[in-house]
């Protein structure tokens, strides 16, 4: 009886261990583990004491990251990037045009709608306000037609005044801090291909790499330059 039994409970088993194969090709059972809220606020709350403890630390090496390193030259021709409007550029370059000897201070400004070979009426009187207020001698207007990406159809249009000045071999942009290593991949990429040296000359205001994480405002223009920066190296040029 007992044989029969155990036959019995075999056979029972087999059968069941050929369904239970078979259901395992389509379907499986594990075991999951999910960590608490209480967990996942200790994490976040750790990374952002380590965040602000150690911004002494990151905060220098993130924004040094935005600035070129070109170095500095003597020029042929002083560029002020007039694109987002800063009168601190303009007195940078009133400075550097004594210190380098440059004979020409180029000031692009948008143009007019109506005629884009001349500046539009408002950008060229704000322009000149701010030439005269900084004293700067020997300033060019140029016409610059608002395409987009802006600052890569900017570069060009600098690139075809360049060409009517073939004096000019070097050129010297002032532009902001945080915008410098964009400007310096822009223009030497643009200009380079016409043989003019392109170099960058940062202008800082009250935010520096040392101090940018101090305020909501500094940390947007940091991670707007970032993305402004990474777009024109992964799309344009």
């Amino acid at each position: 009886m007992k044989q029969r039994a155990n036959a019995k409970d075999e056979a029972e088993s087999g059968r069941i261990g050929s369904a239970g194969s078979w259901r395992r090709c389509l379907i499986y059972r594990t075991t999951t583990y999910k960590t608490t809220w209480k967990l996942r606020l200790a994490i976040l709350s750790l990374v952002l004491i380590l965040a602000m403890t150690t911004r002494g630390w990151w905060g220098p090496a993130i924004g040094w990251g935005l600035v070129t390193d070109s170095g500095f030259c003597e020029p042929d021709l002083i560029l002020i990037d007039n694109l987002d409007i800063d009168y601190l550029l303009f007195e940078k370059a009133e400075e550097l045009m004594k210190h380098c000897g440059a004979a020409t201070v180029l000031v692009p400004v948008t143009a007019s709608g109506q005629d884009p070979e001349r500046p539009g009426l408002v950008p060229r009187g704000i322009a000149e306000v701010m030439i005269r207020v900084a004293h700067l001698e020997s300033t060019e207007l140029l016409p610059i037609r608002e395409i987009e990406p802006i600052t890569l159809n900017a570069a060009r249009q600098v690139g075809e005044f360049l060409k009517s000045r073939p004096d000019v071999h070097s050129v010297l942009i002032v532009t902001g801090g945080f915008k410098s290593k964009r400007m310096q991949l822009i223009f030497s990429s643009v200009l380079g291909q016409m043989g003019v040296v392109a170099y960058c000359f940062p202008v800082w205001g009250t935010k520096r790499p040392e101090n940018w994480t101090a305020s909501w405002h500094g940390v947007q223009e940091v991670l707007l330059q970032y993305l402004k920066l990474a777009y024109y190296r992964a799309l344009v040029l």
